[in-house]
C-alpha cells in the first residue's frame, strides 16, 4: 500500500452570486422602511467534514440575530454574526450543495457548492515489527518514517520499507525506550531515546519487595539521510532530562519542542530548544493525553492539569494558550464549547482547515471546529488499541491510525474526501 501520495491542494475562493443594485434594499411601502437583504461575498473553507465552521463574508444588515443559514437545504447553527460576517457550523445531516443565507425573509444562494467531506477507510499495511510512532517527511516527498522498538525505518512513496537506523546493541535488564520522532524536511530525522534499567528491587518500609524501572539516560539523536546518528542533546545522565516522551521539529522557527515527564498520565513539561542550543520551558499548560503540533508552530492538547482537565487548548510557540472547547469532567458530550466533554481521548489531529479530530477507543471520530463546537462524525468506528496512535498528513489530507497485533503493527489509512 502506498502510505503517502502527495496530492496538490488547491484552495479555491468561491463567490456567491452578486445581487443586482435594484434588489439590494427593497422598500416596504407600507412602513417606508428598507428591508436588508443578504448580500454575500466569499466563504471559507470551501470544503470540510460535517461540523466544520464556515465563515461567510458579506452585507447582512443591521440585525445579525435574524440571519438563517442552510447547507444544501439543512439548517445550520449560527455560531456568530455581525453585519459583515457570519460563522456557521455545517450540520451533521448536510451533504454537498449550495449555501443559502436568509435575512428578513429574503434568501440568497451561493453559485457554487460547499463540499462535505467524509472520513473513509482506504486500506491498511501490516508489519512484522512494532511501530511506536510515525513522521511524514515535511518536504512532501512521500516518505514516512517509522519509529520502532529498535530504531527507525522508512517507507517510500511506492511502499518499499528499509532500515534507516538501528540502536546500539544492549542486553537485559537494560533496554531502550524509543519514544519520539520527527523530521526537518531536509533529510534529517530526530528521535528521543531513553535508556532504562529494569528488574531492580528495593525493600519498602512495610517489608514488601518493589520492582523498579530506573531511567539511566535520555537523549535526542539527529540521524542524517545515510543513517548516521549524532547526539544532539542530553549528556547521558538523568540530571539533564527526565523521560523524553516526544519531539517535534518546528522548521519555520528552527527549534525543537521536547515533551518530558516522569509519568505520562500526569502530563509533561514542554521544553523549547533553539537552534543555538538554548532551552526554555514552555509549560503554561502541561500536554497530557494528546499532543499534536500544526505547521505553524502551535500545538493542541487536551490537558491533564487539575484546573483544566478534559479541556482542549491551542498553545503557541511562546506558551500562550487559547481555550477552544470543553467544560471539563467526565463523559463524551457534544455541543457548544461550554457543554462538550472529552474524557480519555486516544489521540487527536488537526486538519487543513483547523478542525480538531479526536479519537476515542472503539467510538466514532469526533470533531471540534474552530468555533469550539463538538460533534460525532458518521462512518466506521476506527479500530485502535493503544494510546496516542493517530496521525495526520497535511500533504494528502489523510489520517493514519497505528495499532498492534501479537506479531507486529497495523497502519490503517483514512481519507477525508
Amino acid at each position: 500500500m502506498k502510505l503517502l501520495t502527495k496530492l496538490p491542494v488547491f484552495i479555491v475562493i468561491l463567490l456567491f452570486a452578486a445581487c443586482k443594485k435594484d434588489n439590494v434594499a427593497p422598500v416596504d411601502n407600507a412602513a417606508g422602511v428598507k428591508k436588508h437583504q443578504a448580500v454575500a461575498g466569499t466563504f471559507w473553507p470551501t470544503s470540510g467534514v460535517n461540523f466544520t465552521a464556515v465563515t461567510i463574508n458579506g452585507n447582512f444588515g443591521t440585525n445579525p440575530a435574524a440571519i438563517k443559514v442552510k447547507f444544501n437545504g439543512v439548517a445550520a447553527i449560527v455560531n456568530s454574526a455581525t453585519t459583515s460576517q457570519v460563522v456557521a457550523t455545517v450540520p451533521h445531516e448536510a451533504t454537498t450543495g449550495k449555501i443559502s443565507v436568509t435575512v428578513n425573509g429574503i434568501t440568497k444562494t451561493s453559485s457554487t457548492d460547499f463540499k462535505v467531506l467524509k472520513i473513509v477507510k482506504e486500506g491498511s499495511l501490516s508489519t512484522d515489527f512494532y511501530i511506536n510512532k510515525l513522521s511524514f517527511d515535511k518536504s512532501g516527498n512521500g516518505i514516512t518514517y517509522l519509529l520502532t522498538t529498535t530504531g527507525v525505518k522508512k517507507i517510500t512513496a511506492n511502499g518499499s520499507i528499509s532500515t534507516l537506523y538501528t540502536a546500539p546493541p544492549i542486553s537485559l535488564p537494560k533496554y531502550y525506550g524509543m519514544t519520539g520522532i520527527d523530521n526537518d524536511g531536509l533529510g534529517n530525522v530526530y528521535i528521543t531515546r531513553s535508556l532504562f534499567l529494569d528488574s531492580t528491587y528495593r525493600i519498602e518500609p512495610e517489608g514488601w519487595v518493589n520492582t523498579v524501572t530506573l531511567l539511566k539516560s535520555s537523549v535526542v539523536l539527529k540521524i542524517n539521510a545515510a543513517g548516521q546518528a549524532t547526539t544532539l542533546l542530553g549528556d547521558g545522565v538523568r540530571t539533564n532530562f527526565k523521560v523524553l516522551y516526544d519531539i517535534k521539529v518546528n522548521a519555520k522557527q528552527q527549534n525543537l519542542l521536547l515533551l518530558q515527564s516522569e509519568l505520562w498520565n500526569v502530563g509533561g513539561i514542554l521544553t523549547k530548544v533553539t537552534s543555538s542550543g538554548n532551552t526554555q520551558n514552555v509549560n503554561w499548560l502541561r500536554p497530557g493525553y494528546c499532543f499534536f503540533p500544526d505547521n505553524d508552530g502551535n500545538y493542541y492538547t487536551i490537558s491533564p492539569d487539575t484546573a483544566n482537565t478534559g479541556k482542549l487548548f491551542k498553545v503557541d510557540a511562546n506558551g500562550t494558550a487559547t481555550y477552544i472547547s470543553g467544560k471539563g469532567g467526565e463523559g463524551r458530550k457534544d455541543g457548544p464549547a461550554n457543554v462538550a466533554t472529552f474524557e480519555s481521548p486516544n489521540g487527536l489531529v488537526v486538519d487543513n482547515v483547523g478542525n480538531v479530530i479526536i479519537l476515542h477507543r472503539l467510538h466514532p471520530f469526533r470533531v471540534v471546529n474552530t468555533a469550539g463546537y463538538a460533534g460525532i462524525l458518521s462512518g466506521s468506528i476506527p479500530d485502535v488499541n493503544i494510546n496516542r496512535a493517530m496521525y495526520y498528513n497535511y500533504f494528502n489530507n489523510k489520517i493514519y491510525i497505528v495499532s498492534h497485533t501479537s506479531t507486529g503493527s497495523i497502519i490503517r489509512q483514512y481519507a477525508l474526501k
